[in-house]
C-alpha cells in the first residue's frame, strides 16, 4: 500500500500523485521564469501533456512520457515569447519492489530503506557535469568565467538548444521503502549525509505539518507489502 503526502511547497510546484494496488506514480514540477498571470497557461501545458500519454502506457514509462510531452508543449510555446520559460521535473514510479525515476533540474529523490540512504538522483548543473567529466569543462574554467554558474542548472524541460534530455534511472527497492523528493531550498547542493540523517533519525521520516515543514521538503512516498 502506498502513503503520499505533500511537504511545505511554494506556488511555483506542481504535485499529481495516482496509485492503484501495487503501482503508483508521482510527479513533481518547479517553474522557472514563468509570471503570476500565466498560471492559467502553465495549467493547459499540464493538462494537454496528460492527454499526450497512452491510456495504456506502462506505469514504469509515464514520468519519461510525461516529462518528453512537457518539454515538446514546453519548446513549441516557448516560439516568439522574449523569454524561455521551463519547469524542473521530477517523477517517480513504483511498481511493487521496483521504482523508476526521471529528473532534469536540481530537485532530489532518495530512496531510504530501514533507516538508512539507499539512494539519490544527480543534480544537473555545472558541479555534477564537471564531476563527471563532461568535455571542456573544469573548475578553474568555470570559475574563471563566473563562480555564480557553478550551480547553473544544465538540464530543464522546454529549452533549446544545448539543453540535455530527463535522465531516467531504475532502482530495486524491496519492501516497505520510503521515497523523499526536495528542492535545492533543503538540500543547498550538499552531500546527502549533511541533511538526510538528521531528517531520519530526528524527524522519523515524518513530515510535519505544513506551516512548520522546513522549506524544500516537497513529498514522500511510502511503501508497505499488505
Amino acid at each position: 500500500m502506498y502513503h503520499f503526502s505533500l511537504g511545505n511547497n511554494t506556488p511555483d510546484f506542481a504535485s499529481f500523485f495516482h496509485s492503484v494496488g501495487d503501482e503508483a506514480f508521482c510527479l513533481l514540477t518547479e517553474a522557472f521564469d514563468w509570471h503570476a498571470n500565466e498560471l492559467t497557461e502553465l495549467q493547459r501545458v499540464h493538462r494537454n501533456a496528460f492527454r499526450q500519454l497512452d491510456t495504456d502506457i506502462p506505469v514504469s514509462e509515464v514520468p519519461l512520457n510525461y516529462a518528453l510531452a512537457l518539454d515538446s508543449i514546453l519548446k513549441e510555446s516557448n516560439q516568439g515569447k522574449d523569454r524561455a520559460r521551463s519547469l524542473g521535473f521530477t517523477g517517480v514510479a513504483c511498481i511493487n519492489e521496483r521504482i523508476f525515476v526521471c529528473t532534469a533540474g536540481v530537485t532530489r529523490a532518495h530512496l531510504i530503506k530501514d533507516g538508512k540512504l539507499v539512494n539519490v538522483t544527480r543534480d544537473h548543473n555545472m558541479v555534477q557535469d564537471i564531476g563527471d567529466g563532461v568535455e571542456g569543462l573544469s573548475l578553474d574554467v568555470v570559475y574563471e568565467v563566473n563562480p555564480v554558474v557553478f550551480f547553473s542548472r544544465t538540464r530543464a524541460l522546454g529549452l533549446e538548444g544545448t539543453n540535455k534530455p530527463p535522465e531516467s534511472v531504475s532502482w530495486g527497492a524491496g519492501t516497505d521503502y520510503t521515497i523523499l523528493i526536495c528542492s535545492e531550498r533543503y538540500h543547498h547542493f550538499r552531500d546527502p549525509a549533511e541533511y538526510m540523517e538528521s531528517f531520519i533519525s530526528g524527524e522519523n521520516l515524518s513530515l510535519m505539518p505544513h506551516d512548520t515543514n522546513p522549506p524544500g521538503i516537497l513529498a514522500k512516498i511510502e511503501y508497505k507489502k499488505d
